[in-house]
């Protein structure tokens, strides 16, 4: 009788065992589908986003060969930092060259403007002396008259006569001399304007040419634009690079944000500024929120090389994703575990009212 009741009893201690469990595990699942229930009406979550970055590439600007490499692949560097440099013989020769060319074409400038001056001057001082020949022949000319008018009355020589008729022509030649001499510093003047202007224009062309060499010469020189990791390292010491050749590509992981390509049904409960929280697949113990920054002006497919084309043939109707930026505004990185463009992660972005 007793090994029966204990049977019994046993029967009845399993029996609430497994209510106790079923009990637990069904109060669990409500509470976290509960829990579920009430973040999606809070939250638009979405698993397809990314960390995203700016990746510049590293090119070449002129031609040349690599004399020397300051980095290795996956280096980190800092911004200011020389990375590449490129031959500099040719490129100084040129350099100097287009610098004695200024220098010769602003010679040729003041050298032309001084021949102006002096042009003007002679202008000045012809103009001067022709006041003086003018009188000179006015008063040769009247004394011309007057002995003309006595000697045909008889009241004059023959050798009055003659010297008043010289005087007359050396006064008149000597203001046509000097007539003909200030004609001729006029058309100097106008020459060497046309000399000046020329000579400017050989300066013009000078400072372009500088310019030219001086930037084919400072691109000698490849700086790191940001601090950042360098990854596709693709040139070597001693290899030709003509101009665009990629030197590599610089990340900047100090300037990242996030890239959510929300379902378009997701889009009427974001709004710009929402908080969101992120969660990194690669790191789960670091801590990031953001906010929602803006939106796409298309939906991704747009992007793509060959956009889909919905007036033709069978249409299938997809839900589409929009790209959405949202910056970070904290990060908990205790054990200081590098962030880098394309890792995955999962935002919870939080729905406006």
């Amino acid at each position: 009788m007793e090994t029966a009741n204990n049977k019994k009893t046993a029967k009845k201690g399993s029996k609430v065992i497994r209510i106790v469990i079923i009990s637990a595990v069904v109060i669990v699942g409500l509470f976290f589908a509960t829990k579920a229930i009430i973040h999606s009406a809070n939250f638009e979550n979405s698993d397809n986003a990314q960390i995203d970055g700016d990746i510049i590439p590293l090119r070449v600007n002129t031609s040349g060969h690599i004399i020397d490499l300051r980095f290795e692949e996956n280096q980190q560097v800092k911004k200011g930092d020389t990375l590449a440099i490129m031959d500099t013989v040719d490129i100084k020769a040129k350099f100097h060259q287009a610098e004695a060319r200024l220098e010769s074409a602003m010679l040729g400038v003041q050298a032309n403007q001084t021949g102006k001056q002096s042009a003007a001057y002679n202008t000045r001082a012809a103009s001067e002396n022709i006041s003086s020949a003018r009188a000179k022949l006015t008063q040769a000319r009247n004394d011309f008259e007057r002995i003309e008018a006595m000697y045909k009355k008889g009241a004059a020589t023959p050798q009055a006569y003659d010297a008043a008729k010289s005087g007359l022509d050396m006064a008149n030649a000597q203001y046509n001399a000097l007539s003909a001499q200030r004609a001729t510093a006029g058309t100097q003047i106008t020459a060497q304007e046309y000399q000046i202007q020329m000579a400017e224009a050989m300066v013009k062309e000078a400072k372009a040419q500088l310019v030219s060499a001086r930037y084919l010469l400072e691109n000698c020189f490849i700086i790191a634009p940001s601090d950042g990791i360098i990854s596709k390292k693709s040139v070597e010491v001693g290899q030709l690079c003509l101009p665009g050749t990629a030197v590599g590509m610089l990340i900047d992981i100090d300037n990242i944000w996030v890239t959510a390509n929300l379902k378009e049904t997701q889009l009427d409960k974001v709004s710009l500024g929402a908080e969101v929280n992120i969660s990194i697949d690669a790191y789960p113990d670091i801590e990031m929120t953001g906010k929602v920054e803006s939106l796409a002006g298309a939906t991704g497919p747009k992007f793509s090389l060959l956009p889909a084309d919905n007036a033709t043939g069978n249409f299938v109707k997809v839900t589409q994703r929009v790209p959405v930026k949202i910056a970070i505004t904290n990060i908990e990185n205790e054990k200081n575990q590098q962030l880098v463009p394309g890792m995955n992660v999962v935002v919870d972005i939080k729905a406006s009212k």
